[in-house]
Parts: structure tokens; C-alpha cells; sequence
């Protein structure tokens, strides 16, 4: 009776109110706020307190390998194939073959994650399946390095120790896949059991390299939870391909396979495995031609498309953006390469009214500025390279009255663009400034701009005091008084990216009023030549603010023997 009630008790809209939750009460640790929430009325509080520490207790064991099976009296890498996750019935094979990514995952620092930016590049890239010596573990808010060949005494498993199925699925839930394969599964047969429920594997990565096609893990995996997963991405090893796609994965909406290498053999696999696609990342595919871009996006195919991210290896064909243009699809997001694409046809078209973010790379004609102004719904345009491109070009851009994101990389010496023209294009006219470029603005990237100086600093600051994001990197005839400026008048500045400015001193950041950049979060100055000791009484002045002085890593200060040391600490 008592189970019924509990699985009366959870109901599913309860459940979506505390996933909402789930990142203020991070800081409680993820076991006791699950447990506390959904169960506090129906077990008593010692019960309770029992689970969660029978819980952190086997996970902690398990990810360090002090734990071994009452039953079957084996070390923790014993457990990993007697208590395996055996997706096919009767399957016996070893432990780090059973599915696609645990045997792998063991020395990757990181947890990768599905990025919600519109913009977001391929897991690839974001999460690197790089080895490194240690292994970071993870205790829901500590956090602390061990090395990942640690030998220690084992713990006995005690039989007393049980949590009801309906808490371990419920805390299962919230942990990452990596959590489920490397920690939970090797706690007991139990454990190992409920963590083959499918239904946890909801935003997955799976490695597709030799041992997962001998094995056939990565196909029996995918079959297992086509049902279920909602974001996969497929990481395919060089020179490893292989028919791993079930018929079907119909709940799908997020797919990345970037770095994709034999794209004109999997064209109409990827069409029927996923009718739900809603974003498609293909950032780096190779053997792409007009043939495979035809079957790709030709009328019946990804008809729910929202997000395009589709730069090849190699030139995109030239019937790429026609073809786009013709469909029914109603994009809002399209990345893509820019060189030799006929934009012009995106005139009159359903994706000219929904697209709101465009992302091009490489270099764009000059011709297309004229198409990118017609895109009246814009809120945001990045450009890579505007080389060669003159005021009258750059200036089609003040139609676009929704724009709240730019960012152009300007070509140092090989932009044509003059101040004057700079100055035009961030003047906002007197009669109905909403209806212009830049009156929306928010987040500006003005990189490699030898045109950015005083005059634009000063014009920029009348039309867009509210400005939150300023990267001016590499723009090296701004001098001291236009950055004095940029200093005084932007006040909502979150983040300032002044790197690359050559012997630039920055000599405002010196006596910085509390009235200046009061809510600067993040300064980037990279290659930049400022002082060691004005960086120290800014960074200990406002102790909130993240300060970069090369890639990769911010400093900090240690006060070490009466004198400060600074410190690079890693992002």
C-alpha cells in the first residue's frame, strides 16, 4: 500500500516544478532536495536521512572504486562485468564494451552538456574526448581530483542498506549518463538494474569507434532508447563508420554529428531515423556535394527544422540557400559558410520573416549586405570576415531596427570601412529611432576595426548607453581618450574585451570611480600591456570581477611572505 501511494503521490507536473527548481536548491545537493521534496510527507525523517546517506555513501564508493558485491565478494572492476548493464538479453561480453561511452568517459574531465545558445558549435568542440591523468569527481557540490588508478581497501556492502526503487529512479533522473554507467551501475545488481532504464538516457553522446561497432554496444544501446532520447550527438571515430541508427528514434529534436565522415552514405538514413528534428548540427561533415545537399533538405525532409548549423569541409554548394528558400521549413536559426552563397534568394521567402539569428562565416560579397537588411526579424548577425567592404555596404544594416547582437571581424587593414561610415552607422535619427540599427543594441563585437576611434566611440555612446557586451579586441587605432570614454559613458557594461591593443596602457582602469563600470563582471586583455600592479588594485577593488590576461585562464592574487602573488587560475 505504501508503494501505490508513493507513485500516487508523484505527479508528473510536480515533477516539471522541481526540475525548474532543481538550480536554486543545487547548493542543498541534489539526493537530499529530491528526496526531501517528493517523499517528506510519506516516510518518516529517519527513513529519509537513511536513504541519503546509503546513497552518497554507494555512488562516492562505487566512483572510487572501494566497493565490492556482498554477494559475488568482487572488487569494483569485477562488478563492472558481473553486475553489467546488459541491454540484450543474454548478451555476455565485457563490462566496457556493454555500452558506447563508459569504458571511454573514465579519464574525460569533463561532463558534456547540451548548450541552449542559439550559435552553440558541436559537442566536439564544446566537451574535447581528450585523456587526461586525472578523473574529476563530482559529490553534488564538493568537488575534488583523484587519480583515476587509485588502489584502496573495499567496503562490504551491507544487505540492510535498500532505498524503494521509486526514490532510486527518481534521483536516477537527475544524475548525468556518465554518473549512471560509471557510479550507480557498479554499486550492486539492483543498482545496475534500474539504471538500464531507458528513460533515463534522455540527452546522450554516444562514440561510435571500433570497439563499439565489434560489440555492436553503440547499436544495441540506440535501439534500447530510441523511445526516449531527446538530444543525441554521434562522435565518430576516424576512420570508423557504421550503421548504428535504429529504424526510428521518433522523440529526437536535437541531433549533432558534427566532424560526420561519410555523410552521402547516411543521407537518407538520417532523413527516417529523425522526422522530429527541431535542430541539426553538421558542423563539420565531410564528402558534402549538391547531390547530398539536395537529398538533405529537399521538401519532405526535417520539416520541423528550427536551427541549421551546416558548414561543411570544403565550399558549400551553391544550391544550398536556394534550396533552403523553397522549402515550408520556417528556420530561425541558420549557420552556415558564407563564400560564394547566393543569399539574394532568401528574398520573399517564409525564412526571410522567421529568421532571427544568422551566423555566417568566411567571405561574403558585398552585394549580400543589401539581402542580410531585408531580414527584418534579425535580433542577431555575425559576420567573420567583411573584407573589403566600404561605408555603402555596411550601411544596409540600419534596417535592421530588432538587432540586439553584432559581430564583426572587420580584416584589420583589408576593411575599406571608413570612421565616417562607422559613425553613420550607429547615428540613430531623430524622427522614430526604434524603426533604425542601433536602438535595440545590446551586445556589439567590433574586432580588427582600425576605423574604431573617438568619433565612433562618442556617436556609439549617444545611441546605445545601454550597451552590456563590448568586445573591441584587436582594434589598435582606439587610443587612450576613446577608451577614457568607453569607460565613462557605458555604465551597464557587463562584459569588455580590450585584447590586442598593442602598447595601449589603458590608463582609465587606473582610478576607476565607483560610478564607472559599476556592473563590469568580466575584462579580457589579452596581449594587452597593462600593469601588473593597476590589474591588482582593480581585481582587489572589486573582487567580483573575473579578470583574463591570456587564453584559457583568469587571474588572482595571494597574499604570500607581505607581498601579493598573482595567481593563473583555470576557466
Amino acid at each position: 500500500m505504501r508503494k501505490l501511494f508513493v507513485m500516487r503521490y508523484i505527479r508528473w507536473p510536480y515533477l516539471f516544478h522541481c526540475r525548474n527548481s532543481f538550480v536554486a536548491a543545487a547548493d542543498c545537493g541534489i539526493v537530499e532536495y529530491i528526496v526531501m521534496t517528493l517523499f517528506r510527507r510519506v516516510f518518516s525523517r529517519r527513513v529519509l536521512f537513511q536513504w541519503m546517506r546509503d546513497f552518497h555513501f554507494f555512488l562516492d564508493c562505487a566512483r572510487i572504486g572501494k566497493l565490492r558485491c556482498r554477494k559475488c565478494s568482487r572488487h569494483n572492476e569485477a562488478i563492472s562485468a558481473h553486475c553489467s548493464m546488459q541491454f540484450a538479453a543474454g548478451m555476455e561480453t565485457k563490462a566496457s564494451f556493454l555500452l558506447p561511452f563508459p569504458s571511454k568517459y573514465i579519464t574525460i574531465d569533463k561532463r558534456y552538456k547540451f548548450s541552449e545558445r542559439p550559435n552553440s558549435t558541436s559537442l566536439f568542440m564544446d566537451y574535447p574526448l581528450s585523456e587526461s591523468k586525472y578523473t574529476r569527481k563530482w559529490c553534488y557540490g564538493r568537488k575534488s581530483y583523484l587519480s583515476a588508478s587509485r588502489s584502496s581497501s573495499c567496503l562490504v556492502m551491507a544487505a540492510g542498506r535498500t532505498i524503494p526503487d521509486v526514490v532510486l529512479l527518481t534521483i536516477f533522473k537527475y544524475l548525468h549518463p556518465v554518473d549512471l554507467v560509471n557510479g550507480a551501475s557498479y554499486v550492486s545488481k539492483r543498482w545496475n538494474l534500474l539504471s538500464k532504464t531507458p528513460s533515463l538516457y534522455r540527452h546522450v553522446r554516444v562514440l561510435v569507434n571500433k570497439q563499439s561497432v565489434n560489440y555492436e554496444s553503440a547499436k544495441e544501446f540506440l535501439q534500447r532508447v530510441r523511445s526516449h532520447v531527446g538530444r543525441l550527438c554521434l562522435v565518430y571515430e576516424q576512420g570508423v563508420f557504421a550503421d548504428v541508427l535504429p529504424d526510428s528514434m521518433p522523440n529526437v529534436t536535437t541531433l549533432d554529428i558534427g566532424f560526420f565522415p561519410e555523410i552521402a552514405d547516411a543521407a537518407e538514413k538520417l532523413i527516417t531515423c529523425f522526422p522530429s528534428i527541431e535542430t541539426l548540427n553538421m558542423e563539420d561533415v565531410k564528402n558534402v556535394d549538391a547531390a547530398v545537399v539536395r537529398r538533405l533538405f529537399c521538401e519532405g525532409s526535417f520539416r520541423r527544422l528550427r536551427r541549421l548549423c551546416f558548414r561543411p569541409e570544403g565550399d558549400l554548394p551553391d544550391t544550398f540557400i536556394p534550396l533552403l528558400s523553397t522549402s515550408n521549413r520556417l528556420l530561425e536559426v541558420l549557420s552556415a559558410k558564407a563564400d560564394h552563397t547566393n543569399m539574394s534568394s532568401l528574398l520573399n521567402t517564409p525564412i526571410s520573416l522567421s529568421l532571427t539569428h544568422l551566423y555566417l562565416t568566411g567571405f561574403m560579397e558585398n552585394e549580400a549586405f543589401a539581402t542580410i537588411g531585408q531580414l527584418k526579424n534579425l535580433t542577431t548577425f555575425s559576420l567573420f570576415s567583411c573584407l573589403y567592404t566600404f561605408d555603402d555596404h555596411i550601411l544596409e544594416l540600419k534596417q535592421l531596427s530588432k538587432l540586439e547582437h553584432l559581430h564583426l571581424c572587420c580584416s584589420g587593414q583589408d576593411c575599406d570601412i571608413s570612421p565616417d561610415g562607422l559613425v553613420e552607422l550607429f547615428r540613430l535619427p531623430s524622427k522614430n529611432p526604434s524603426n533604425f540599427f542601433p536602438f535595440r543594441l545590446k551586445y556589439l563585437c567590433f574586432m580588427d576595426c582600425y576605423s574604431f576611434n573617438l568619433e565612433v566611440v562618442t556617436e556609439l555612446s549617444k545611441s546605445c548607453p545601454g550597451l552590456e557586451s563590448l568586445c573591441v579586441a584587436h582594434d589598435e587605432f582606439m587610443d587612450e581618450e576613446a577608451f577614457s570614454m568607453l569607460i565613462t559613458n557605458f555604465r551597464k557594461l557587463r562584459f569588455l574585451d580590450i585584447s590586442g591593443l598593442g602598447e595601449m596602457k589603458c590608463g582609465a582602469l587606473r582610478h576607476l570611480a565607483d560610478d564607472e563600470l559599476p556592473e563590469l563582471r568580466f575584462l579580457s586583455l589579452h596581449d594587452t600591456k597593462v600593469e601588473e600592479k593597476m590589474l591588482r588594485t582593480l581585481n582587489l577593488k572589486r573582487p567580483e570581477l573575473f579578470v583574463t590576461t591570456r587564453p584559457g585562464f583568469f587571474i588572482n592574487w595571494s597574499l604570500q611572505d607581505g607581498s601579493w602573488k598573482k595567481i593563473f587560475e583555470a576557466m
